[in-house]
C-alpha cells in the first residue's frame, strides 16, 4: 500500500510539473521580448528583440559567439536629473543576470557609441545593453538609478497587457 501511494504522489508531481492536472504556473519570459515599467516618474522599456543600425553594428563587432544586444529606452519625468539606471534580469529560477552597458565596454570603443551619464528632467535616452543567455528565461527586469529603489519592468504582451509571473 505504501508503494502505491508513493507512485501516485510521483505521478501527481510529474503531471503538475508537466503542466497537466490544472496547474496554472506562470511561464517565464515576454512573448514580445519587451519589458516595461515606471515608478515616481522614472520609466523604461527594455526590448530584447529591438534592432536598429547601432545594434546591428554592435552585433557585428561582437560576433556570433559574443553577448547579445538589447535596447533600453529610458524616460525621466521627474523634476530632477537622474543618473542613467543600471539593469539586472531575474531568471525564472531566481538567478540574476547583469545587463551591461555597451557604451562602457572598451571592446566597443571604436564604434563611438553615445555615452549618457544622466538624464535631465523630462528627458529620454536610449542605451544598448549586453547580456548572455536567452531572454525567454527572464521573468522581470530591475532598473535602479543611484540609491533609489528598484523599478520593476515586467513582461509585455502583444496586446499591451502584462503576463502574470510569480513575485519574488
Amino acid at each position: 500500500m505504501g508503494r502505491s501511494r508513493l507512485r501516485i504522489a510521483v505521478l501527481v508531481v510529474a503531471a503538475t510539473l508537466a503542466g497537466c492536472g490544472g496547474s496554472s504556473l506562470p511561464q517565464p519570459g515576454s512573448p514580445t521580448g519587451q519589458y516595461a515599467g515606471e515608478r515616481d516618474g522614472l520609466g523604461a522599456m527594455v526590448d530584447f528583440r529591438g534592432d536598429d543600425a547601432t545594434a546591428a553594428r554592435i552585433r557585428e563587432l561582437l560576433g556570433a559567439d559574443g553577448p547579445r544586444v538589447a535596447l533600453a529606452y529610458i524616460v525621466n519625468r521627474q523634476t530632477r536629473p537622474i543618473t542613467v539606471p543600471t539593469f539586472t534580469a531575474q531568471r525564472f529560477d531566481g538567478r540574476l543576470t547583469v545587463l551591461r552597458r555597451a557604451d562602457q565596454q572598451q571592446s566597443l570603443d571604436r564604434l563611438g557609441l553615445p555615452h549618457i551619464d544622466a538624464l535631465a528632467p523630462n528627458e529620454a535616452g536610449t542605451i544598448y545593453l549586453l547580456y548572455s543567455g536567452s531572454p525567454s528565461a527572464f521573468t522581470r527586469i530591475a532598473m535602479r538609478s543611484g540609491i533609489e529603489r528598484d523599478v520593476t519592468l515586467r513582461p509585455q504582451s502583444a496586446d499591451g497587457s502584462q503576463p502574470q509571473v510569480p513575485d519574488g
